[in-house]
């Protein structure tokens, strides 16, 4: 598959790279900057003569679309690109785990060769490996959802042994936007800490794009977490979320996962 995507006779002196990710919605900021560094890459290499495929020159072009983080958005914009801009590979998306998932098993249908950008979520990883000849063309570039849990427990359990943290009663709580990539960071994240000896004082699930916890930290403040897990991809919620911790005066530590 790699000698073939990169064979130059293949786009007659160009490649052509569709993407797909939020440049409106909730996580807009996040898509916008990867357009920009995807775009900045194109331009930095075309400026150098182009890519050097099999001897030959091959210029870049990049047309990016918006998913607004949902999934049919996404599906839809696959389409147009595979099809109406019949672009070499598609990189989707950027952001959203939910709209990757959704939009694999349209993409994979045109044999193109088709990645993902940043999502996390181990459905997708599930979902290659229950059909590996299906998904042959596809690539997940960011680490799984089990990773990321596991570098938040590491990272508490190392601030503990090092001295730099001391937990009462070794109580953890969640607050996480409810699409895939929230619930299935929490889904890992949780069992760790409980084989660990620790309990769960909050699981709190949110909208995409939400600003207002202040009914969320009500309860939290109840129940005393020693450690709060936050996981967003829209920067509102985690700028929200942090200023309101410290508003309200919850004494937790504040672990994010992901804050663009």
């Amino acid at each position: 598959m790699g000698a073939t995507l990169l064979s130059g006779s293949l786009f007659a002196g160009e490649l052509k790279i569709g993407a797909i990710g939020p440049l409106s919605g909730p996580a807009a900021s996040s898509g916008i900057a990867m357009r920009d560094a995807y775009q900045f890459v194109v331009d930095e290499v075309n400026a150098a003569g182009g890519l050097d495929l099999n001897g030959e020159k091959t210029t870049v072009s990049l047309i990016f679309e918006d998913s607004a983080s949902r999934p049919e958005m996404g599906v839809s914009a696959a389409q147009k690109l595979l099809t109406r801009d019949n672009v070499d590979l598609l990189v989707g998306d950027m952001i959203a785990s939910s709209v990757t998932i959704a939009l694999m098993d349209v993409a994979v249908s045109y044999g193109k060769f088709v990645m993902s950008g940043q999502p996390v979520s181990s459905e997708i990883a599930r979902k290659v490996e229950s059909d590996p000849a299906r998904f042959a063309n596809f690539w997940k570039s960011s680490w799984n959802s089990d990773a990321y849990a596991k570098a938040v427990f590491e990272a508490v359990s190392g601030l503990i042994e090092a001295g730099k943290f001391s937990p009462g009663e070794k109580k953890i709580a969640f607050v996480f936007e409810d699409t895939d990539y929230g619930k299935s960071n929490t889904e890992y994240a949780l069992p760790l800490f409980t084989a660990a000896g620790w309990t769960e004082a909050g699981h709190e699930a949110v909208p995409l794009g939400h600003s207002d916890f202040y009914p969320q930290l009500s309860k939290l403040r109840a129940n005393r977490p020693d450690v709060v897990v936050s996981i967003f991809t829209a920067a509102n919620s985690g700028v929200a979320l942090t200023r309101q911790i410290k508003e309200t005066g919850l004494d937790s530590l504040h672990v994010a996962i992901y804050y663009p």
